[in-house]
């Protein structure tokens, strides 16, 4: 069972402010999960979005939840493989899932049953042609065969934190 919960928090240069940057420090890094993730049987994708376009603030733009009937092998530049009842995670953001600056496929970590991960990933994403950019900050929440309800993640501290800044450079 994996269990993989992403908030992406993203925001334009006109949001890229001390006043925005308050309200976007104070934006939930882990929520409970929704109760469609009770029913899914070996885990899901729960992902929850929050934008910026502008210095009026960040908009909730909802969440998502995608049963896993398996443990998939790239989501969002992550690769995951399971061996030995132990769960390994590489960085392996080919495609720019995270914007810039591109970083090479490193392994992150390793995950055995029953453990709790949480890792934040920062980036911007050049857009347009002009310097106009999208800053993006991706924080991943991941349960390996982990016992709970819908509040797996807020109910206690991680086992692990992981920060990608000392593996990815």
């Amino acid at each position: 069972m994996l269990t993989i919960q992403i908030i992406r928090i993203q925001w334009r240069p006109a949001a890229h402010n001390p006043a925005c940057a308050t309200i976007r420090n104070r934006l939930p890094r882990v929520l409970p999960l929704p109760d469609a993730w009770l029913d899914s049987p070996f885990g899901g994708i729960h992902q929850q979005d929050f934008v910026a376009y502008d210095a009026g603030g960040f908009c909730d733009n909802g969440s998502r939840f995608k049963p896993l009937g398996n443990i998939p092998p790239l989501l969002n530049g992550l690769r995951f493989a399971e061996e030995n009842q132990t769960l390994s995670v590489w960085f392996a953001d080919e495609q720019g899932v995270h914007g810039l600056p591109i970083r090479s496929h490193r392994h992150l970590f390793a995950l055995q049953r029953g453990q709790t991960v949480q890792f934040r990933i920062n980036g911007r994403q050049p857009i347009g042609y002009d310097d106009d950019v999208v800053y993006k900050q991706h924080t991943y929440n991941i349960a390996y065969h982990a016992n709970g309800d819908e509040r797996l993640f807020v109910s206690k501290p991680f086992d692990c934190s992981v920060s990608p800044e000392a593996v990815l450079f």
